[in-house]
């Protein structure tokens, strides 16, 4: 395997991710252009430093959703398992 197959576990990340987001757009457009940028984004570290710097600022703001998520998910979990059994909310 030469260097140049390798690829850095960040730019696998935001393939992963590109991916994901693609496969649950529903407008065909714009799923198009997601595979297209997945094919077309040059290594990550080739970025200019400012695009870098978006891209982790998008980065963490991402991670707060996700956290955010799984916060009121729990919520939702923890407060299903306290109400009272056999209660009709009609």
């Amino acid at each position: 395997m030469e260097s140049d197959d390798v690829v850095h576990p960040a730019d696998a990340q935001i393939h992963e991710l590109l991916g994901r987001i693609a496969d649950n757009t529903e407008d065909e457009h714009r799923r198009e252009r997601l595979l297209e940028l997945m094919v077309m984004l040059p290594p990550s570290a080739e970025w200019p430093p400012e695009f870098r710097e978006k891209a982790r600022e998008t980065y963490e703001y991402i991670r707060g959703l996700r956290r955010d998520l799984e916060r009121r998910e729990l919520e939702q979990m923890y407060n299903a398992d306290r109400e009272p059994k056999g209660t009709d909310e009609r």
